[in-house]
Order: structure tokens, then C-alpha cells, then sequence
């Protein structure tokens, strides 16, 4: 069952912060859409679009360009850089709480 992260208050977001934290893909698509974080990164090695991909970390998505051949590479880029939340120590969903 897929919850949408707009479809809840502040209110239930501050009483339970664990639920806020297991949709990090509904805050980074939030994210994107209210445009405080990028919605594409193209890779600088080969010039091509990267791929949103799920990953462990405090975001749990990143972007990732691999390549394999004549100009094997693997590009990651964290979903923060750049953005309001590069700085932070504190994942994305725990940022909007704690700004609540």
C-alpha cells in the first residue's frame, strides 16, 4: 500500500515521525515537485540523464550513472546536492519535522 506523504497534517507528522520516515520517496518526489530539490541531475562523465535509485543512506535514494566499456564509469550524486537540505546531517523526512 503506497501512502502519499501531502495526504497528512503537521500534526500527525510531528505525533508520529517513525511513518514520516519510512516515505522518503514521497518526501523526495514532494521535494521535487515544490522544487527545493532537483528533479534530474545529468551525469558530467557522458553527459546522460542519471536514474533516481534506491540505495541505503539517511535519504535512501540517490542518483546513479554506471557505465560499462570504452567510458566505464559510476557516477553517484547524493538527492540533497545542491539543494536546501546539502548541508544537513539529518535525513529529509527528519528535517521537515523538525521544522514543524
Amino acid at each position: 500500500m503506497m501512502f502519499d506523504i501531502r495526504h497528512y497534517d503537521t500534526k500527525f507528522l510531528v505525533a508520529n515521525p517513525g511513518f514520516a520516515t519510512g516515505l522518503k520517496k514521497d518526501m523526495i518526489d514532494w521535494c521535487m515537485e515544490m522544487n527545493t530539490s532537483a528533479k534530474e541531475y545529468v551525469c558530467p562523465t557522458c553527459g546522460v540523464k542519471t536514474v533516481l535509485t534506491e540505495r541505503n543512506g539517511s535519504d535512501g535514494y540517490s542518483w546513479v550513472c554506471r557505465k560499462f566499456g570504452v567510458i566505464a564509469h559510476h557516477v553517484r550524486r547524493t538527492v540533497r546536492k545542491g539543494s536546501w537540505f546539502d548541508e544537513s546531517k539529518l535525513s529529509i523526512p527528519e528535517i521537515f519535522i523538525c521544522e514543524l
